[in-house]
């Protein structure tokens, strides 16, 4: 098996491949039907690669599987209107290619490279739990299960989603390898389990999957393709479970301790950590971070000209008093709340007595777009609040 190359909207396989490796994805379906996909001009069989759902799930699913090829071409025949994407992942190559093992498939007894919800079956850098949206996870492959250690070009496996967020996605590709746009699987709602084929390259560090929604994901393998593993175009990502704190989360709750240590040291009741508070902060972060951050502008009016009171009702809130604090540049939790101490306003705001929680966000804007590109430290956001409640519960707000 081979690769196929993308150029624009056109996909570039051999002239005279044998077959393709397609994921053919149903979205916006208007009645429960069916597609599949066949070689160019024959007959259409009595089979299907992938079957719709009732409309009014309104879900997207997907299905890849291979499709033999007529000069190059093959076609799709849908039974019942729906949107249709397309993704090939690689193709079979034919009569005329040199002789040589490359791209042999060699099957193996199935084995579970990666499961979330096992302590056993994920890499060190991850704590098993659920995948966080937009998370990604390297998995081994060399070496495993059957799989030699060197000489694969890619892998075939079995993907399976579980605990789903909602809808979303997962992607497979080799890791260290250039990231592509299509999917691998797809999530129509909440709590699905779904599984889908999946026959992806292997870089060096093995295969990376990314999730868009959270979940838990489990691979197992199946066999492999004989080539050389992909170069290594990039760093390898790990990114948290959702039973694994962030960088972020940790200074974040870094920065509360200190805050509350500086309150004790005056004999001031602490304030208690809230989600929503954070959520709130996160706004005001994410709105600056590119505009004003770099430029060592700091204000607590949002470019929409939101105050941090109006950012905290977006979250959800009713506060019956707030404040919020700022800071940009700093590297520690320390550095930010001896800064604010330094301070006369922002000490008054961290050791106002009629705070009782706090929410706090940090950003690392390193890794985020603007013209501060190339910088490395934090955005640092967090607000306070005077017994706040839920904005639905009106007897609170009274």
């Amino acid at each position: 098996m081979a690769t196929a190359k993308s150029k624009g909207t056109k996909i570039e396989l051999v002239r005279d491949a044998s077959a393709a490796v397609v994921n053919l994805t149903s979205i916006n379906n208007r009645s429960q039907g069916f597609l599949t996909a066949f070689p160019y001009g024959g007959q259409f069989p009595n089979a299907s690669n992938l079957n719709t759902p009732d409309p009014a799930l309104g879900i997207a699913v997907g299905s890849q599987g291979y499709v033999a090829l007529k000069d190059g071409k093959f076609n799709v025949y849908s039974y019942g209107i729906t949107d249709l994407v397309i993704d090939v992942a690689g193709y079979f190559t034919g009569s005329s290619a040199a002789l040589s093992n490359d791209g042999l498939f060699v099957p193996v007894a199935p084995f579970r490279m990666l499961d979330t919800r096992e302590a056993s079956n994920v890499p060190s850098c991850f704590k098993a739990g659920r995948i966080r949206s937009g998370g990604v996870i390297p998995v081994s492959v060399a070496g495993r299960g059957g799989i030699p250690a060197n000489n694969v070009y890619a892998v075939a496996a079995n993907v399976a989603l579980t605990q789903t967020s909602g809808g979303g996605w997962a992607r497979l590709w080799a890791a260290g390898g250039a990231e592509p746009e299509t999917t691998s699987i797809n999530s129509g709602f909440t709590d699905h389990t779904v599984a889908n084929h999946a026959a992806t390259k292997v870089g060096a560090a093995g295969i990376a999957v990314r999730t868009a929604g959270a979940m838990h994901i489990v691979v197992d393998v199946t066999g492999y393709f004989v080539g050389s593993a992909a170069d290594a175009v990039a760093d390898v990502e790990c990114t948290p479970s959702e039973n694994q704190k962030t960088q972020s989360e940790t200074l974040a709750a870094e920065v509360t301790a200190l805050t509350n240590a500086e309150r004790a040291a005056v004999g001031v009741a602490p304030v208690t950590p809230l989600a929503l508070l954070a959520d709130a902060a996160m706004l005001h972060a994410l709105d600056q971070v590119e505009v004003r951050c770099a430029t060592g502008h700091l204000t607590h009016i949002g470019l929409d000209g939101s105050r941090a009171g109006d950012r905290i009702e977006r979250a959800g809130l009713w506060p019956r008093g707030w404040g919020e604090n700022l800071g940009c540049g700093q590297t520690t939790a320390q550095q930010i709340v001896e800064g604010w101490m330094n301070s006369p306003g922002h000490k008054k705001n961290l050791l106002h007595p009629s705070w009782t929680h706090v929410g706090v966000y940090v950003l690392h804007y390193k890794t985020a777009p603007g013209p501060q590109a190339g910088w490395d430290g934090f955005y640092w956001v967090q607000n306070f609040a005077q017994t706040p409640c839920l904005m639905e519960d009106l007897a609170c707000q009274l």
